[in-house]
């Protein structure tokens, strides 16, 4: 295990045990406000510090990818396919409106998340929130 493996572990074990604590608001704020108040992690320590490979080693099958763009995707899954791990789903901005959502998911990863423009994060928050869940946004 690399060191910032340690770190991203715990923010996102520590997001868990709250979001048992605040099952309570989902229906008070709604399924978007809840997913970005208490289902989302944010994470970045600063740039080419193993985030985006922390992503390609531990996202499961059940779990989606959004990149901001094709050539960030298409480097995420040559990382992942190097690791030799099941099929994982890798989207853009552009993939989200067209998506059919046919599974609940466990995470959206966001790679990168700093690139993203708000409207773009909020699509994200709108398509997946209720079907996953947490969000972790990296970078």
């Amino acid at each position: 295990m690399k060191k910032i493996d340690y770190v991203i572990d715990a923010l996102i074990k520590y997001n868990k045990e709250i979001q048992e604590t605040k099952v309570y608001m989902f229906t008070g704020i709604g399924r978007v406000a809840y997913a970005k108040e208490c289902q989302t992690v944010k994470i970045d320590v600063g740039r080419q510090t193993g985030k985006s490979w922390y992503i390609a080693r531990t996202a499961k099958p059940e779990d989606i990818i959004v990149c901001m763009q094709n050539y960030t995707a298409d480097i995420m899954k040559e990382r992942i396919n190097g690791f030799n791990f099941e099929f994982v789903k890798i989207i853009t901005p552009p993939d989200i409106f067209e998506m059919k959502i046919e599974i609940d998911y466990d995470t959206v990863w966001i790679d990168d998340a700093y690139h993203f423009d708000k409207k773009v994060l909020n699509d994200v928050y709108f398509k997946f929130a209720g079907k996953c869940k947490q969000f972790v946004l990296i970078g």
